[in-house]
Formats: C-alpha cells, sequence, structure tokens
C-alpha cells in the first residue's frame, strides 16, 4: 500500500506526458496487431487449401455478365460444366457449392451453404467433416446464432416449411468460409473466402429431397473446384476446358497459393513501415518523457534518498510508474482484441449512415483482430518493460545519492 502511494505522488506533474505517451504507444500497438492479423488470416486461409491434395486440382471461375445477374441463366451453364466435366476420364472429382434462400432462424435472415459430399475431407482443415456425426449437422457460420450450442436443434423456416437441424459445431473468428461466388481474371485464397449469416451444410441426397418438398430456392456458385487425374498435363487440362468448361479459367491451387504468398509480402512492404515508425516515435517519446521525469524528480530523488530510500529501491519505484504509461494502453488492446470477433460488424445496418459513417464502418469491417494478436503485445510491452529499465538504471547508474542533493539545492 505504501509503495502505491509512492507511485501515485511520483506519477503528479507528469501525468500530461504519460498521457500523450500512453495515446502514441496505443497507435503504435492497434497498427501492428492490424497488420499482423491481416497477414495471419491470409496464411490461415491458404492452410485450408493447403491441407488438401492440391496437385492437379485448381478452381474453375466464370465471369458473370449483367445477363447472367438477372436472369440465373450461369446455373445452367455450371450444371452443364459439372455434368461435362464428370465425364472425363481425367477428371477425379468436381465440387460445387450451392445456397439456399430465404432462410430465417428465431427471426435472423441467413442462408443455407450446401457443400457438395467429399468436400469437408478434400479440405480437412474446414473441420473433419464434423457435419457427418450428427444428422442433418449444420456449422454455424458468423456470430448471429453464438446462442445455439453443440448438439442443440435449430428451427429454419424455409419457404413453404419448417426444416430441424442439428448445431455440429462452430467457425471461429474471423467466420470465414470457403464459397465460390467470386471471380477475378487471378484469384487468391481471398477469393475463395467470405463471410455471412450462414448455416453450412453437406448436400446429402436426404437434405437436398427435404429441401425439395419445401420448395427451397437452391442457387449454385458460380464457379467450382475440379481435380484431375496425377497423370493429366497442363495441355490435356486445357484440351479439356476448351470441350467440357469451355465459358470457365482454370486456376491451378499452386498459383493461387502463389499470388496469395505475393499478397502477403505486398502487405508487408506496404503497411509495415507504419507500425515500424510508430514505434519509433513511441520509443523515441518513451526515453525522452523518461530523461526528462528523471530529470524533474531530482529534488524527490533527494528527498526520498534522505529518508533512507536506496538506489535500488528508487530504480524499482521509477520503472514501476513508467510501466503505467505502457500497461494500460497493454490492456486496452487486449481488451479490444477479446471483444472485437463478438462484434457483428456485418449485421450492422450502414442504410442510413452518413457516407462518412459507412466509410468507417467498412474499414472497421475489414480489420481481422482477435486474441492471437496479444502475442504482439505482449511483446510490445515486454520492451517497453527493458527499454524503461536500462535507461533508468543507466541514468541512475550515473547519478550518485550526491548529485541528488546538488541537484535539489
Amino acid at each position: 500500500m505504501k509503495f502505491l502511494r509512492l507511485i501515485h505522488a511520483y506519477l503528479k506533474g507528469i501525468r500530461a506526458s504519460a498521457a500523450v505517451l500512453s495515446l502514441i504507444f496505443l497507435w503504435a500497438l492497434f497498427s501492428a496487431v492490424s497488420v499482423y492479423g491481416r497477414i495471419r488470416y491470409i496464411r490461415a486461409e491458404m492452410d485450408v487449401i493447403e491441407s488438401a491434395h492440391i496437385r492437379n486440382a485448381g478452381v474453375l471461375t466464370y465471369q458473370l455478365n449483367e445477363e447472367d445477374m438477372k436472369t440465373r441463366a450461369y446455373e445452367r451453364k455450371v450444371k452443364k460444366a459439372v455434368d461435362a466435366l464428370r465425364q472425363e476420364p481425367l477428371v477425379q472429382q468436381v465440387y460445387s457449392i450451392r445456397v439456399v434462400n430465404p432462410v430465417s432462424c428465431d427471426g435472423i435472415s441467413i442462408s443455407i451453404v450446401l457443400y457438395d459430399p467429399g468436400l469437408f475431407s478434400f479440405f480437412p482443415a474446414i473441420g473433419e467433416n464434423m457435419v457427418s456425426e450428427y444428422k442433418n449437422g449444420c456449422i454455424l457460420g458468423s456470430t448471429a446464432l453464438n446462442s445455439l450450442n453443440t448438439g442443440q436443434s435449430a428451427q429454419l423456416k424455409v419457404q413453404s416449411g419448417m426444416l430441424s437441424v442439428t448445431v455440429a459445431g462452430h467457425l471461429s473468428a474471423p467466420y470465414r468460409m470457403l464459397r465460390l461466388n467470386q471471380s477475378s481474371s487471378r484469384p487468391t485464397v481471398a477469393h475463395l473466402f467470405t463471410e455471412a449469416n450462414v448455416l453450412i451444410m453437406e448436400a446429402t441426397d436426404s437434405l437436398l429431397s427435404e429441401l425439395e418438398q419445401l420448395s427451397a430456392s437452391i442457387a449454385y456458385d458460380q464457379n467450382l473446384i475440379v481435380v484431375f487425374t496425377p497423370d493429366a498435363t497442363p495441355e490435356q487440362i486445357a484440351q479439356l476446358m476448351k470441350r467440357s468448361a469451355p465459358e470457365h479459367n482454370y486456376d491451378p491451387f499452386e498459383d493461387i497459393l502463389d499470388r496469395s504468398q505475393e499478397n502477403i509480402d505486398m502487405t508487408l512492404k506496404e503497411q509495415l513501415p507504419r507500425p515500424l515508425f510508430l514505434t519509433l516515435s513511441a520509443l523515441i517519446c518513451y526515453f525522452s518523457i523518461l530523461i526528462l521525469t528523471l530529470k524533474k524528480k531530482e529534488r524527490q530523488m533527494a528527498v526520498l534518498h534522505l529518508c533512507g530510500m536506496s538506489r535500488k529501491k528508487y530504480a524499482a519505484l521509477t520503472v514501476t510508474a513508467c510501466q503505467c504509461f505502457t500497461l494500460l494502453p497493454s490492456l486496452l488492446m487486449i481488451a479490444l482484441l477479446w471483444a472485437w470477433p463478438h462484434i457483428s460488424w456485418i449485421n450492422i445496418d450502414s442504410r442510413e449512415m452518413s457516407y462518412t459513417m459507412q466509410r468507417i464502418l467498412l474499414l472497421l469491417e475489414g480489420l481481422s483482430l482477435d486474441l492471437s494478436g496479444s502475442g504482439v503485445v505482449a511483446v510490445y510491452y515486454a520492451f517497453s518493460v527493458l527499454f524503461g529499465t536500462a535507461v533508468t538504471a543507466v541514468y541512475l547508474w550515473r547519478h550518485s545519492p550526491v548529485s541528488y542533493l546538488r541537484g535539489a539545492q
């Protein structure tokens, strides 16, 4: 208790400087964990793709046009391509993803995403076929239905009736799931994952039959995943594509992963300088405030020395007091990292917001933050402790108790 009173007294007169340093340190932390989170999530999505046997496998992408969007004519082309590809001897498997809309659960509007049988096992990192443990098992794909626990039943309103499903599991933050509804001339893993209010299920014959009885509207994603035989050559694949899926473009998973790694490198080049600059600014500010504080507190140092406090105890007091500059921002950042995944950004209605607020909301939606970034916070805080201790030790080593008294005269 006595030590806490000493710290409180020590902080008098330097609180404004401490507040400025805390803000700079918090900004540096936020910038660092944002870059770390973005790279980590790209890497996590790459890990999902790499968990499959991706040799001679890739994505067939179809570029939607305005007519396709209005009439959904692309679905006929997708079905035709699926049927044609499955007849090819060089094709081992074709995977598609379908979506059921409109669906609601407890008044919440959602979609059912149907993965072709085998897609869970093809990408083991998705969930190792969790849904097979339950009849009509589903995986919750957002925070909207987090009140449902594993093993509980959910009643879904689908067109003309109700569908009962069992919760088999939950997606973890950032709640991004494999989808095949984004096309690009140079796809990366970011084009294969998205987030939305969904339930993920396996498109079994029994489930499709139930949905058909309920007059459910089932739409195909326009892209496909295709797995060729190991002996298929690039030339044979190109000829096969012209014959069976002429309106789709084929991108091997190896190329997609290479482009994704390029995105990581680009992210580091473009965004890493900002947290480095802020970190350097925080260190310079920290050093300056430490030195100014030690100079300012010379009279107090002299008084405490006359009252019997040793140089080691005073050093401990100084270092502990200075950690208040960085401890509070570190704790605030940890709290933010914990809370961030629980905020359902995609469910915030922005229609009545101003343009500026909509842009801010869009920026916040794009941030990838969770507790995995606490390691970055821990490193920053540990370095600040070491740095503050070193500066204080050097300063006090060069100033004897006699110099304290001289400085106080």
